[in-house]
């Protein structure tokens, strides 16, 4: 699952940390699943281990002067520039509680309320309250769908050269009238596609590289207000109480000019001078800023910006902070130098002073590795032909030695917290071992930070799957449950108050229960293998929890009862008879609507309701749609489901066809 980039941030990670007092916390799920989470008191415990530098080491500081940002970056960019390894795989976050789950109210949005409609659904986000960029977003009265820009041939003359071999229009997003559920119109159009934010009558749709304002209190006659361009990529964004939080990313060098200019117009330059950075040398490519916006005009009202490299990292956004995560790997010349001078290899003494020598030199980390290699290789050629396999062998095998003794050191993730209360501030620096998969990877909750990782596969050793939990002020470490999953990496997590579910695949699929009421002392409570594996996970109730998935090039849905922690079972298995779910890309594709308690599953080119009562997952229909299914609502007691050709209305009372409406924009 994956935010508007989430697979690039690399920024030293930004905490928020409002202060909290004592006293109680609730969590319970909106409509839609998303996570409320009211804290009211910090958690104290021991100090858990760390593996990364000390706290002095960790903290953040600005740039005296515009030479010394261009002396870091350039010292940054020669520690990375070589030998570090690739990602593990595609992307495709005690006080007494109560969980409650809300049965049949409406999550109404900042897009307000409706005299008309009694109830409807809004995005499918992580936290209740903190609205995410996606292509669909309603009020009850109106629903905004942008389409997906259609690549056609371009005809041959048309061409400006044989290398255009296709063009892109623009797409539309789509104004409905949807105040009459059972006969929605579309009323106007917007020559304008991608993510949208809509607060109160302001619409912002995220273009590529631009953000486009319109004043959408006459719906039928959208006005465009302000544009901005982004130098670089947006990263991601939040709306939160009328205020966008975006961050974007911008590529420097050790020659970039100050100051960088992240966003066009006032307020978008920011002075190399407040660009922060940890004390620590960090490998670096790219700043990370942080702004918050004025939807209604696109004014920056605050901003903050730190150094970073791009590398898997995610973002992730709590009522008191922003989280922001970057990867950093030890390069590669480093790690062998290492794995010599250690007990683990036994070389000779010539290879080792040669590793001292280089190491005395003023190289890139791509020149240290070349001369590092060199030496071992003409030490492992230089002795006679029938010992040369047997010390290979010993060789590789010294080798894995290190790293697996190691490899929560080769690599980890800084974390970041920028406070997001009056303004934005960098408030405090972390770092664990391994790399997180995305935003549902984090959580926090009763002032500690949990985070899921995957120690990556390395020279030969298997790759291991972590959490830890975090105090959220500080980022300090409190404990961690440690080598779930061997030999296979995190395809899903999801936090349920003192309660973290992880999938974890690479042939099976162990959906590990971990119980954090106690973070000095997490625990793994129990684990359930099974076919397949599960991309998102998404809390039914108190005992159950849904996956979806997929199983043999077969999308799948599957039910767990979490009744009893320790034991975990499957209730029931649903294949809806798709190759490919839109839930793959987005968690966003999917909806849950808990007063018909039934939940919406977009396949190749149908849509799938499937009833999830008694313990078991039951098909109730089949939505016919032309086009692939994309995104899903409901308004009172209708279905809509929308393609990039078509909306199609479900009556949700017998599940009957009520009507559509042509969305092709061609």
């Amino acid at each position: 699952m994956r935010d508007v980039k989430l697979g690039a941030i690399v920024a030293v990670a930004l905490l928020v940390g409002s202060a909290v007092g004592a006293g109680v916390a609730t969590v319970g799920l909106s409509d839609d699943g998303a996570k409320t989470n009211s804290v009211d008191g910090p958690t104290t415990s021991d100090d858990g281990p760390s593996d990364g530098p000390d706290m002095a080491e960790r903290g953040v500081e600005t740039f005296d002067s515009a030479s010394d940002f261009q002396s870091y970056v350039r010292n940054g960019q020669q520690s990375r520039s070589g030998g570090l390894w690739g990602t593990i795989g595609p992307r495709v976050d005690l006080a007494v509680e109560t969980t409650t789950f809300q049965a049949d109210a409406a999550r109404v949005s900042e897009s307000g309320g409706s005299d008309t409609v009694d109830r409807h659904s809004s995005t499918n986000v992580q936290e209740q309250g903190i609205d995410e960029p996606d292509r669909l977003k309603t009020t009850g009265e109106l629903m905004y769908y942008a389409d997906r820009p259609i690549y056609r041939v371009q005809p041959f003359l048309e061409r400006r050269d044989d290398a255009d071999r296709r063009w892109q229009p623009p797409g539309s997003t789509h104004i409905i009238d949807s105040s009459e559920p059972a006969a929605p119109q579309q009323i106007a159009g917007i020559n304008q596609s991608g993510n949208l934010l809509l607060s109160n009558d302001s619409l912002v749709v995220f273009q590529g590289s631009r953000l486009v304002g319109y004043d959408v209190s006459d719906a039928e006659n959208p006005e465009r207000i302000w544009t901005r361009t982004i130098n670089g990529s947006v990263e991601t964004a939040r709306l939160v109480d009328g205020r966008i939080y975006l961050v974007t990313s911008s590529s420097v060098s050790a020659g970039s000019p100050c100051p960088v200019v992240p966003l066009s117009g006032p307020g978008g330059r920011i002075d190399c001078t407040s660009i922060y950075h940890p004390r620590q040398q960090i490998p670096v490519d790219v700043t990370y800023t942080a702004y918050t916006l004025d939807p209604s005009d696109g004014a920056v009202q605050d901003s903050v910006s730190v150094v970073g490299t791009q590398d898997r990292s995610a973002i992730y956004m709590s009522d008191n902070a922003l989280y922001i995560t970057y990867t950093q790997r030890t390069p590669r010349g480093e790690l062998l130098g290492d794995a010599i001078l250690s007990a683990q290899i036994d070389a000779p003494d010539w290879v080792e002073n040669r590793v001292r020598e280089v190491r005395s030199y003023n190289l890139s980390a791509r020149a240290t590795q070349i001369e590092i290699e060199a030496a071992i290789n003409q030490w492992l050629q230089g002795v006679p032909e029938d010992e040369r396999e047997q010390l290979r062998d010993d060789y590789q095998k010294g080798l894995e030695s290190y790293v697996q003794n190691h490899r929560r050191t080769l690599t980890t993730t800084g974390i970041a917290r920028i406070g997001v209360g009056d303004g934005l501030s960098v408030e405090a620096t972390g770092q664990v071992p391994g790399e997180p998969l995305n935003q549902f990877s984090m959580d926090e909750h009763n002032g500690s930070l949990r985070i899921a990782t995957t120690i990556p596969r390395q020279f030969g050793t298997k790759s291991v799957n972590d959490l830890y939990t975090l105090e959220a002020d500080s980022l300090d470490r409190q404990g961690s449950v440690q080598g779930m999953g061997v030999d296979q990496r995190v395809y899903s997590v999801r936090y349920v108050g003192d309660t973290a579910y992880v999938v974890t695949f690479r042939q099976i699929d162990p959906f590990h229960v971990i119980d954090l009421s106690d973070p000095s002392d997490p625990e793994e409570l129990g684990e359930l293998e099974l076919p397949g594996y599960s991309s998102y996970l998404h809390p039914i109730d108190e005992d159950h929890v849904l996956g979806i998935g997929e199983e043999d090039g077969r999308v799948k849905a599957t039910l767990f009862d979490v009744t009893d922690k320790s034991t975990p079972t499957i209730d029931d298995t649903y294949y809806p008879g798709a190759g490919w779910s839109s839930i793959a890309e987005s968690h966003h594709a999917f909806l849950i609507d808990r007063k018909h308690e039934v939940f919406f599953l977009p396949g190749n080119d149908h849509g799938y309701v499937v009833d999830y009562t008694d313990s078991e997952l039951t098909e109730q229909t089949q939505v016919e749609i032309g086009g692939q299914p994309q995104r899903a609502a409901y308004v009172d007691d209708y279905l809509y489901v929308f393609s990039d050709r078509e909306l199609v209305v479900m009556d949700e009372t017998d599940w009957s066809r009520e009507t559509s409406l042509d969305l092709d924009s061609e």
